[in-house]
């Protein structure tokens, strides 16, 4: 069964719980890093805890958190799972 895909508006993303968790966006050909800078700015500032923007092409993901900081995990790297009690998951994991 293929997955459906629902892109939030800025008014949905505003009546979501302000413990909102991560938001995850998958690059593809149609993002543009304006697209994606204003993406995370908008979660940041309203509630989300991270912001990840999964690269496949780079075998990569940027997660960013509201106080600016951001790391980028590569390929052979895990990523800590803060908001799940310090679990971590795999890059190549979620690139499989």
């Amino acid at each position: 069964m293929a997955a459906t895909t629902h892109l939030l508006t800025v008014a949905e993303f505003r009546k979501l719980p302000q413990d909102t968790g991560a938001v995850v966006e998958v690059l593809s050909p149609s993002n543009t890093m304006a697209g994606i800078l204003d993406k995370e700015k908008l979660c940041l500032e309203n509630g989300a805890k991270e912001f990840w923007v999964v690269d496949a092409g780079r075998h990569q993901i940027k997660v960013s958190t509201p106080d600016g900081h951001t790391v980028t995990y590569r390929s052979g790297q895990e990523i800590p799972l803060a908001l799940f009690c310090g679990a971590k998951i795999a890059v190549d994991a979620i690139l499989a």
